[in-house]
């Protein structure tokens, strides 16, 4: 695990050196993305053959090493024209054939899918996150990351579907589809990332992304219900095994929920189709748009415990998270202790608003409000005038920017290195170099 370890502790480094070098900022970025994609790279590059179940590196007839021996071994004109190989997309073959030119060892090959893996994600952080170290932790404590050892089609499919993400946000429609459709040469499922455009646009208020979080359950609940209405018009969708998956979905929702309490006030107050779209981006803010489609990876996930499969296409959509957490943690608005005398003096709140302003360190003295308000602010009044409890909720709101980045932190370290300690299919532990006798 150590060389996962120091994965992790350079992110971590990463963050300390965007906070505290006196550099210039985008210098930083540099150095950060830089590095980062430097030791992902050699990380996925220089791994032994024998990491990745669906790699198998012994079976003489079938797996992604012996697919490309064979593809590389066919004339180009067969390639070219060839109407199946294995289920494998024609993208997929047409790029094992073009790597096998060059070069035909098995090595280059992996080092030439890490490539198209991580690159497109290290520059679509370089470019669009507000923290790059921060998103690079993030990405390495997703399950998509576990992605990059096995399934390396898919994981291709999703780097070009992260890299297109910058499209949208520059409007871009064209360019966004022609690099979702050359996704979905790699793998098919990518053609469900085109929902991505629509989705970043659509601007909900408060009430209804609360909404949204409890329709999840919902989806879960009714999942089997959902999939089989669905077989009824597309014929490729079918009732799984059933793997009971539950855990993530769950992870997934309280996520969705961190973030809904952290985003800011953008919401849309008037209800209606026209203002849920709007046209121009600096209307919009970022974390609304993030929260869009991770809601859609939550409700893939809700799938899960139908079908496998599913949980495969969430992979598409989690990923966000690379740039929603930075956004919501770095313009993370600092609160003020404040004086009120009068109900007139303040816009109107309810009980809620005011519990929450209180624990953000802020203080209220009401003197002509409705007996739970002013019930509520004497209770509040009393953890304030504490004066141990005061220091805590100034500490708090002095450092909560601080508090909340690194207790993320520590739980996508500790998710990450779990999933590559203990998940089967990826094979990433113990870790050999190709070099190494296994």
């Amino acid at each position: 695990m150590l060389i996962y370890v120091c994965l992790f502790a350079l992110g971590c480094g990463g963050i300390l050196f965007e906070k505290y070098a006196k550099l210039d900022k985008q210098f930083k970025r540099v150095i950060v993305c830089s590095v980062m994609f430097l030791a992902l790279f050699f990380t996925f590059a220089l791994r032994h053959q024998c990491m990745g179940i669906d790699l198998r590196y012994q079976d003489p007839k079938t797996g992604y090493l012996r697919s490309f021996e064979l593809i590389t071994g066919m004339p180009l004109k067969k390639v070219l024209f060839m109407e199946s190989y294995q289920n494998y997309e024609r993208g997929y073959i047409i790029f094992n054939k073009l790597v096998g030119m060059i070069n035909p060892s098995r090595q280059f090959f992996m080092a030439c899918c890490a490539f198209c893996c991580v690159a497109p994600v290290a520059w679509t952080i370089y470019k669009r996150s507000e923290s790059p170290a921060f998103s690079f932790v993030v990405y390495m404590g997703i399950p998509y990351f576990l992605c990059l050892f096995s399934t390396l089609r898919q994981a291709i499919a999703v780097g070009i579907c992260f890299l297109a993400f910058s499209c949208v946000q520059g409007k871009r429609p064209l360019l966004f589809t022609a690099l979702v459709f050359l996704a979905s040469t790699f793998h098919g499922t990518a053609l469900l990332f085109l929902v991505v455009y629509p989705a970043y646009h659509v601007r909900l208020s408060i009430n209804l992304r609360w909404v949204s979080l409890f329709a999840l359950p919902f989806v879960y609940l009714h999942a089997n219900i959902l999939i089989e209405y669905a077989s009824m018009f597309i014929t490729q969708v079918s009732v799984g095994e059933g793997t009971g998956a539950i855990n993530l979905f769950l992870i997934f929702c309280a996520i969705y929920a961190f973030c809904i309490t952290l985003q800011k006030n953008g919401g849309v107050k008037k209800r209606g189709y026209r203002n849920m779209l709007l046209n121009k981006d600096d209307e919009i803010p970022k974390q609304q748009g993030y929260l869009n489609i991770f809601w859609i990876a939550c409700a893939m996930q809700a799938f899960s415990g139908v079908d496998s499969l599913a949980m495969r296409m969430a992979h598409y959509y989690m990923i966000i998270l690379v740039l929603l957490l930075p956004s919501l943690i770095m313009h993370l608005p600092k609160g003020k202790l404040i004086l009120i005398k009068d109900e007139s003096e303040k816009p109107k709140e309810t009980a809620l608003q005011m519990v929450a302003r209180l624990m953000d360190g802020r203080e209220y003295v009401q003197s002509k409000c409705r007996p739970l308000t002013r019930a509520v602010a004497r209770l509040g009044r009393f953890f304030v005038d504490n004066k141990p409890v005061r220091k805590t909720l100034a500490f708090w709101r002095d450092h909560k920017k601080t508090i909340l980045l690194w207790f993320i932190v520590l739980c996508f370290v500790l998710s990450g290195l779990d999933g590559l300690a203990h998940t089967y299919w990826s094979m990433s532990y113990p870790y050999y170099f190709f070099w190494q006798a296994v």
